[in-house]
């Protein structure tokens, strides 16, 4: 698919990135920079990953990357991180994992 990234969880889960929303991430930037100089979309497996923490993961990256056009101010924004990190206590560390790894 052109312009966007295809990540592959743990479990084989497959989740479509905008390939703007995925260039957030360092690591995919510079995959994508160094092995994939083309238009072509891309795949990048996340092994260690698990498939809903990816899934929430690009979930964050859109809010923050087009926050501009859902949130009304600063207020909103803090609000729904806190809303966003309010899991159980598994889950946490998997996002902290994902987001250090992406």
């Amino acid at each position: 698919m052109v312009g966007s990234i295809l990540l592959k969880s743990s479990k084989g889960y497959s989740y479509v990135a905008n390939e703007e929303i995925s260039f957030l991430s360092e690591m995919i930037r510079d995959h994508k920079l160094t092995k994939h100089n083309s238009n072509m979309g891309i795949e990048i497996r996340v092994p260690k990953v698990e498939g809903e923490v990816v899934a929430e993961v690009i979930k964050f990256c859109e809010m923050h990357a087009f926050g501009t056009f859902v949130f009304k101010d600063e207020n909103e924004i803090k609000k729904w991180d806190s809303e966003f990190v309010n899991v159980d206590d598994p889950t946490l560390p998997a996002l902290d994992f994902a987001a250090e790894f992406l």
